[in-house]
């Protein structure tokens, strides 16, 4: 993998990993009367909230698998992206590279 598709890659990683954890805090933060009166107006958005709020562990669970899954991405290609800019070979001395973003997943 070249330079510039490590680092695409592992923009677009953050992104869906930033959009996970929006998507939790949400779910944590959904206002309980505000959905009553949505399930009241009725419509596709008034069953898909209603679905989700009855089984939100569910949801939480995907989500948890989902972020922990992109945190390895995150590594994995932060570790490509440092050996690439160091050496230009994606995964010349891996283990070394992995020492100082590990702690920060």
């Amino acid at each position: 993998m070249d330079l510039p598709l490590t680092a695409l890659s592992l923009g677009a990683v953050l992104v869906l990993s930033a959009l996970f954890s929006t998507a939790e805090a949400l779910l944590n933060k959904i206002n309980r009367g505000e959905v009553k009166e949505t399930v009241e107006e009725g419509g596709l958005k008034a069953e898909a909230i209603t679905d989700l709020l009855q089984k939100p562990q569910n949801f939480l669970n995907t989500i948890t698998v989902a972020r922990g899954c992109l945190s390895v991405g995150v590594v994995i290609l932060s570790i490509m992206l440092v050996n690439l800019l160091r050496d230009g070979t994606p995964a010349a001395n891996f283990g070394i590279a992995a020492l100082p973003i590990i702690p920060i997943t």
